[in-house]
């Protein structure tokens, strides 16, 4: 099964994308009512994902202003779906579009018309083999459509007149004003209308006293010159570029025929935050493995754009080296494991050993924790995952605890120094309750066992220090 097929994009569960669409809400949009979803027949979707479990639908059709949000949303997340299902949502989106008579973006004629007949909106993600190549076009300059007439408008004007000074003769001022919209344009994905139509443009944002003939004349030429360049450049640098942006997508996998497949591309600052946006939202139907995929590229592209990942649940599936609480986290795991008492002694031992293996350096952490989730599989300790245990790689590449530590269940808050002067004064309060391999591992290490425990272990600690008066 897909597992991008679970992604939500449309008006019910994306308010955030709506609000960075870049343009206006029509005030038949602001006026929409949000309709459930369940109440939309599913021939008025965009796609329908068919998988063993259900059917996910994207980009509702049913009336005038969902089909102007979808045509919005859609060249924003096409990249999280299936190349196929990106195809048929376009088809389906334009001839919404065109039947309310409405515009849409130019990217939606892209995918629509690099694709086969459409027939209908279903895909069958069991039947669909997605075995398409890195189509490293795709992503080039415009891959977001030809830029809005009202946008290149004000983009110009405000190019106009900035910095006036520096631009004082006509050849400046054609030639400055060139090379901003262009570089713009390439860093924001949009494609320019022809050179000519774009300097008349140009030209009519010009301040008054502007020698608007003579700018123009230099804006062409130096539109011409920056096109000449890149075409130059792109190919003299062919093999650099296509593994430059081989490594600008967050996941990369291999076809048994060699081919390379990739997922989320993140060769742009916003290309960058929407895959954030997208493992944020999407955190718990992924595999483990696949979140250490996607948070790597996410790092690695953020960082390369100079942007900082701000939030933990990323940064700890991120990260290269040991966590400092993998040994806390992996010990969590020996009360659930189950079955006859020597099984149970042997998988206890191989945790340790593999411990031990850590501890003396003797294992990368990738090879940790894919170790580590094998051993989970066996045991059936996957089915714990997120619920009692952390998983294998969240357990081997969690981030450091920041300071100030503290814990709050309902209304009940414990501090770090509460934890440790229960742990120093009243620990014999626990026999009984903890396992005794857990009672001494928290002596040693309170805080980052407690985070590891399952919450019913949590529970009971609070209650005993509650009980002794250490916490209110």
């Amino acid at each position: 099964m897909n597992k991008f097929a679970s992604r939500e994009i449309d008006f019910h569960d994306s308010h955030s994308l709506l609000v960075n669409i870049g343009e206006d809400l029509p005030d038949f949009v602001k006026k929409a009512s949000p309709d459930q979803s369940a109440d939309i027949p599913l021939e008025r979707w965009a796609v329908v994902l068919v998988t063993p479990e259900k059917a996910f639908a994207k980009f509702a059709l049913h009336n005038r202003a969902f089909t102007w949000i979808a045509s919005r949303l859609l060249p924003k997340t096409a990249s999280h779906l299936p190349l196929r299902a990106q195809q048929i949502a376009a088809h389906n989106v334009r001839n919404a579009c065109r039947e309310y008579r409405m515009d849409y973006p130019a990217e939606i004629d892209r995918l629509a018309d690099c694709s086969e007949k459409v027939a209908g909106n279903v895909l069958d993600l069991m039947e669909y083999q997605d075995e398409t190549q890195l189509d490293y076009d795709q992503y080039k300059i415009g891959w977001r459509g030809e830029i809005q007439k009202d946008h290149l408008k004000e983009k110009l004007e405000e190019f106009a007149n900035r910095e006036e000074g520096s631009m004082a003769s006509s050849q400046g001022m054609g030639e400055e004003l060139a090379s901003r919209i262009y570089s713009y344009a390439m860093a924001e994905g949009f494609s320019l209308p022809p050179v000519e139509s774009l300097a008349s443009m140009a030209a009519s944002a010009l301040p008054e006293g502007a020698e608007k003939g003579e700018v123009k004349k230099f804006f062409i030429d130096r539109v011409n010159q920056v096109e000449a360049g890149e075409k130059i450049k792109r190919a003299s640098v062919t093999v650099q570029l296509h593994n430059y942006q081989e490594e600008t997508f967050g996941i990369l996998t291999k076809t048994a025929e060699g081919k390379t497949l990739g997922r989320f591309p993140m060769h742009t600052p916003e290309l960058v935050k929407q895959a954030q946006e997208f493992f944020l939202d999407n955190l718990t139907t992924m595999k483990p493995s696949a979140r250490k995929d996607l948070a790597n590229g996410i790092v690695k592209n953020a960082s390369a754009h100079g942007l900082f990942v701000e939030d933990p649940r990323i940064r700890n599936y991120g990260g290269s080296d040991f966590s400092p609480n993998v040994h806390a986290n992996v010990l969590a795991r020996l009360p659930f494991i189950k079955g006859a008492e020597e099984d149970v002694e042997k998988a206890q031992d191989t945790l340790k050993n593999l411990l031990a293996l850590q501890a003396g350096g003797g294992i990368h952490a990738e090879k940790f924790a894919s170790t580590l989730e094998e051993f989970d599989k066996r045991c059936g300790l996957d089915q714990a995952w997120d619920s009692h245990i952390k998983d294998p790689y969240l357990s081997t590449f969690e981030s450091t605890k920041q300071a100030g530590w503290s814990y709050r269940m309902g209304e009940d808050v414990i501090t770090e120094d509460q934890l440790r002067t229960f742990f120093k004064k009243h620990v014999r309060e626990l026999d009984g309750y903890l396992q005794q391999h857990l009672i001494s591992e928290m002596q040693r290490d309170p805080t980052n066992i407690f985070d590891s425990l399952p919450r019913p272990e949590k529970e009971i600690i609070i209650y005993k220090m509650q009980e002794v008066g250490v916490a209110g």
